[in-house]
Parts: structure tokens; C-alpha cells; sequence
């Protein structure tokens, strides 16, 4: 078995994070930023795409890392 692609990645990010995922995913891997749906903006977030490929970053309120 062999992976071509990633469709859609749903990750967890701390509230409050955005401009350091910014400027992680956006500024230094360079994907492109899509403005979330109105109805989820007051959630927190952001999304990167490019292509097919969709990385969601959900704010998480008692966020805790993988260890």
C-alpha cells in the first residue's frame, strides 16, 4: 500500500495560537490560508489549502499536546 495524497487533516491547536500557526503553516510551508465559514469563525482556527489538500486547525480551549 502506498499513500498519494492527504485529502483532509483535522488538528487541535491551543486557543489563542492562530498567529503562530500563521506563521508556521502559511509563512514558512507556504500554504495558502482559506477563510473559514461565517458560522464557524467565533470558534477560533484556521484553515490552509492547496489543491486537495485541507489542513484544519481547530482552537482548543483545554488543548493538551501528544506526548
Amino acid at each position: 500500500m502506498s499513500i498519494l495524497h492527504i485529502d483532509h487533516v483535522q488538528l487541535a491547536i491551543p486557543e489563542g495560537a492562530e498567529p503562530e500557526a500563521r506563521a508556521f503553516y502559511g509563512a514558512l510551508l507556504g500554504l495558502p490560508e482559506r477563510e473559514k465559514p461565517e458560522s464557524l469563525r467565533q470558534r477560533g482556527g484556521v484553515w490552509f489549502e492547496h489543491g486537495s489538500l485541507k489542513l484544519h486547525l481547530g482552537a482548543a480551549r483545554d488543548f493538551r499536546p501528544a506526548k
